[in-house]
């Protein structure tokens, strides 16, 4: 076998040309491989969350404020600033707690000239009158970064262990029934939604996973009234976009990028009904597999590429045989 040197999306094309001895004048035998790279790529990096599908970012938490009093009515959705208090656009997104009532609100537009705030819902408790009435505006979710997928670890410096994930319904339980807790945060939850525009993978959540709009995916906190500005430090598991242009680069990392030839490989002669060479070019990527699990023990459990058996002839939407299955399924 020729040791080829994969950078490019490009590169691998061609090995993949080459070694199936294909007509690389061909466009429509180069898409197809294209596809074929894809699928494995966008398949192989959301397998698991791959020490190189990693990164880190911090997220700063607002202190809370409490500056002079507000005025609540009754049956308004406006509440306006007293003395020294002042509506800011930052606080947009903001929840706002009057200290008597235990109710929660969110701000969803402010007036910064006329210093009144928006709230999501009338305001249902009594009227406070003009000289208003304590209360606390804090923010407890966070619109994550638009390549976020998936948690890796959220920690700060306050404590020295990891924070502990929960449910939504479980953080909306704990605000619900301790609506005024101040606090740095030791627990919190990803809610929301994220968009996915690559080649379907299997089945899908309709209304929650896949819904071709932006990333609107939320960490929210527990306690969630912050008694002071911190920082959450953020490991998490990137997106991973198909490859497009010819210079585009997976980012598998260069030594194990050959995954991507030896798989596409394999589905490209299961097309063609030839166990024998996808058993063989199978093997080689389950070879490729097992260095780069060398760099990834995180669950202490391993990844196995499923054999293929006699030929079959059935394909599946994407042209790949159905009984074959995933032919590089990733089990946990």
């Amino acid at each position: 076998m020729v040791a080829y040197r994969l950078k490019t999306f490009k590169d691998i094309q061609d090995a993949v040309i080459e070694q199936a001895k294909a007509d690389s004048t061909d466009t429509a035998v180069r898409n197809k491989i294209k596809r074929l790279i894809n699928i494995r790529y966008v398949n192989i990096s959301y397998k698991r969350k791959w020490t190189w599908r990693t990164k880190s970012r911090d997220i700063r938490i607002h202190a809370k404020y409490t500056t002079d009093t507000v005025v609540f009515t009754n049956g308004s959705r406006e509440v306006s600033g007293v003395g020294t208090m002042a509506f800011t656009d930052a606080m947009v997104g903001r929840s706002i707690i009057r200290t008597s009532d235990n109710q929660i609100y969110e701000i969803i537009s402010v007036d910064e000239t006329a210093n009144v705030a928006k709230l999501s819902v009338y305001y249902n408790g009594t009227s406070t009158g003009a000289s208003g009435a304590s209360y606390t505006i804090f923010q407890y979710k966070y619109g994550l970064f638009p390549d976020f997928d998936a948690p890796v670890k959220i920690s700060h410096n306050y404590y020295r262990t990891e924070m502990r994930i929960h449910p939504p319904r479980e953080i909306a339980d704990y605000i619900n029934r301790f609506p005024t807790q101040e606090g740095k945060a030791y627990r919190y939850t990803i809610d929301g939604y994220k968009s996915y525009d690559g080649i379907p993978l299997g089945p899908m959540v309709m209304g929650y996973d896949y819904l071709g709009i932006p990333n609107s995916l939320q960490l929210q906190i527990f306690p969630h009234i912050p008694d002071e500005e911190y920082f959450l430090h953020i490991d998490f598991a990137h997106t991973v976009k198909e490859m497009d242009a010819d210079d585009d680069e997976p980012i598998i990392p260069r030594d194990n990028r050959s995954i991507l030839m030896y798989a596409a490989l394999a589905d490209f002669f299961a097309k063609e009904d030839d166990p024998t060479t996808v058993n063989y070019y199978m093997s080689q990527a389950r070879d490729e597999l097992t260095k780069m699990m060398g760099e990834f023990d995180a669950h202490n459990s391993y990844p196995q590429l499923m054999g293929v058996g006699r030929s079959r002839k059935r394909w599946n939407e994407l042209g790949l045989p159905v009984e074959l299955g995933d032919i590089f399924d990733i089990l946990g």
